[in-house]
């Protein structure tokens, strides 16, 4: 059963420099994270917003400042009373300079489609619908946000001010394609983009980006009997929105932040497949990327699934030589002559993730060399053939990763006894294989009436930064929680709950002849069976402390710890073996 209260923190002082665990809150039925929509993408106003699961008919706005959850809206089913509703379908957010947006969709009996645009201030009063519409017997979407980003850092940038620029299906001519839509957050100000001859723009990406102070997409002019589209621009205007190139192509899906004043992009071209498109904004500027092996780089490329990413330096980029579909290269270039660079090529490996952090670029590998027990493998690179190493050979999970102070922490898996993701858990690197390993057990054990036994798995996900914190969604066995992550390092420690819960650091946790526990000093240590009779006591020293626990039963203890000065109190779980 799910406990349907708020955890207190009390904060535990440490003079150790690694990373300290804390949970924040035990997520209810309804505030728990709807379809694991938390991400960093949605930080609004000194808080992060996501959609609680309500029901299957409705959905509730949360938003967290990293201490407590607050529910900002509860809404209603999108589907009329009296129609039978398949379910409701939220869009990620997109956020303008002042306002917060997101769709609610669902599909009645009939196959009537229902969409709504919703606009958020932050406030139960400023979180308003500011468009809705019935697409009769089509099921399809009607408003859709840009700029999904899939997983991966890349933050995708389609509002220019205070205006949002999205897609839409035409809700007077429901058998059209998408046309370019733009909102202020208003319901007089939502309605059809029209380019600089007044006629509306068709298609549309749901990816593009911000460069020269204008918003770049592809798309075809209304009416058009062109077999192919155009690369836009537009200020959010009428008389802003116009047609950069002349040549014709079908701009696909991932699209690169600018560098050097050039954004990288893929598009299918009307006599060509797949190529790596580049521009700098301007109809000579806008050509296939020349560096790339081929005839004025021209030739075919295909892309996988996995964002542009850029550090400020350079741009990443995937890229499939052939159509096989096990053959990847990874490739990096700053769009200077010369400097564009195949990173790895490894036939046995699909590159799926890219994070960025500590002067490297984290790749997450989709590895077929084991057969019908694949496994994902976590490796880096800072640019250079030289530089790319593997950190992992097996085990980095694909549910989510998180980059706070150069470190990177992700969910890894055992594969063992024949239950591939097994013992799923938190760990960290700094991109040094001696500091890539797990850091946090948050729901040990195993499942022992399975034969051969395997794993308990927190399964840690939905990572996102807040203010000077790392923060994600995880399973202790009781609960899903939200912690919290403060500082960085490899320390271990064990997560505790109930009224005054904060952290417990302790260093090894099962343990058996002893245990070290880490302290400010000027505090006390309890440790007590569950029954509640106390083992051991005495007061710690500043830094860590080493405690004979030789002569205990093997078991589950509860540790205490009880700041003389301040009151502060931090319980945890330890076990002897």
């Amino acid at each position: 059963m799910k406990k349907n209260y708020l955890i207190a923190i009390a904060v535990f002082l440490s003079t150790s420099v690694f990373a300290q665990l804390a949970l924040v809150t035990t997520f209810t039925t309804d505030n728990e994270p709807k379809q694991e929509q938390i991400r960093e993408d949605n930080y609004f106003k000194g808080h992060l917003y996501y959609f609680g699961q309500g029901s299957a008919t409705s959905s509730q706005l949360y938003k967290t400042d990293g201490n407590t959850i607050t529910l900002v809206k509860d809404f209603g089913p999108v589907v009329p009373e009296g129609e039978t509703s398949s379910g409701i379908s939220i869009s990620n957010f997109n956020q303008t300079s002042d306002k917060l947006f997101f769709t609610r969709f669902s599909i009645s009996a009939k196959l009537d489609a229902f969409s709504e645009l919703w606009a958020s201030d932050g406030t139960t009063a400023g979180t308003v619908k500011i468009a809705s519409y019935r697409y009769a017997g089509t099921g399809r979407f009607g408003f859709v946000l840009n700029g999904e980003s899939n997983g991966t850092y890349h933050k995708y940038q389609n509002s220019i001010g205070n205006k949002l620029i999205l897609n839409a299906y035409n809700p007077d001519d429901p058998g059209t394609t998408l046309i370019m839509w733009v909102s202020d957050g208003t319901a007089a100000g939502t309605k059809p983009l029209l380019d600089n001859s007044g006629g509306k723009v068709y298609g549309g990406v749901f990816f593009g980006t911000r460069m020269n102070g204008k918003y770049y997409f592809g798309a075809r002019p209304q009416n058009s009997i062109d077999p192919g589209g155009y690369l836009y621009e537009t200020d959010g205007t009428n008389a802003g929105t116009k047609k950069v190139n002349s040549g014709l192509f079908y701009m696909s899906s991932n699209t690169s932040e600018p560098l050097n004043g050039k954004m990288l992009f893929w598009a299918n071209t009307v006599n060509e497949n797949y190529g790596l498109w580049e521009s700098d904004g301007t109809d000579a500027g806008t050509k296939p990327f020349a560096g790339l092996p081929g005839t004025n780089g021209k030739k075919t490329y295909y892309q996988l699934g996995l964002d542009l990413a850029n550090d400020g330096k350079q741009v990443y980029f995937t890229i499939q030589p052939t159509a096989a579909v096990r053959t990847a290269e990874v490739w990096a270039t700053d769009f200077t002559p010369g400097n564009t660079r195949k990173i790895r090529d490894d036939s046995k490996l699909l590159p799926n993730k890219i994070m960025l952090g500590n002067g490297y670029a984290y790749v997450e590998y989709w590895d077929y060399s084991f057969g019908t027990n694949s496994q994902y493998q976590l490796g880096y690179t800072d640019g250079t053939a030289l530089g790319t190493k593997t950190l992992l050979e097996k085990g980095a999970s694909s549910s989510s990763f998180g980059l706070y102070q150069n470190w990177l922490y992700f969910p890894h898996y055992e594969s063992k006894n024949g239950y591939l993701f097994s013992n799923v858990e938190l760990w960290s690197s700094d991109g040094t294989a001696g500091n890539t390993k797990m850091i946090h057990d948050i729901y040990p054990g195993e499942v022992t009436f399975y034969n051969p036994p395997f794993k308990y798995s927190s399964s840690p996900r939905s990572f996102f930064n807040l203010e000077d914190n790392l923060y994600f969604v995880a399973n202790d066995g009781n609960n899903k929680n939200l912690y919290r992550l403060k500082g960085s390092g490899t320390s271990v420690a064990t997560v505790g709950s109930g009224k005054n819960a904060g952290l417990l650091h302790v260093f090894p946790n099962p343990c058996k002849e002893s245990v070290n526990v880490s302290s400010a000093g000027n505090e006390e240590w309890t440790l007590t069976d569950l029954q509640g009779k106390v083992v051991m006591r005495t007061m710690l020293n500043e830094g860590d402390n080493a405690l004979n626990v030789k002569e205990l039963s093997n078991g589950v203890y509860l540790g205490i710890i009880r700041n003389k000065t301040n009151g502060a109190t931090s319980v945890g779980k330890i076990i002897k073996e």
